[in-house]
């Protein structure tokens, strides 16, 4: 792995998902980075969001 991107979270569900398919649209072969997304006690449903994203990509992982 040659790069980490960390996305903070909290209460930001309606741009998550916006944030991350564009990180997916680079031109990086998914084993080359991950995206670390640190979940800080969002209320709404910032972390329904990120973990849809963990469970279909492996190189995305959820922290809460």
């Amino acid at each position: 792995m040659k790069l980490s991107i960390i996305i903070p979270l909290y209460n930001s569900g309606h741009f998550l998902g916006k944030c991350i398919d564009s990180l997916l649209r680079q031109d990086l072969k998914p084993e080359d980075y991950e995206i670390l997304i640190i979940n800080d006690g969002s209320t709404d449903n910032s972390l329904e969001v990120a973990l849809k994203f963990e469970k279909e990509y492996s190189n995305i992982n959820v922290f809460t």
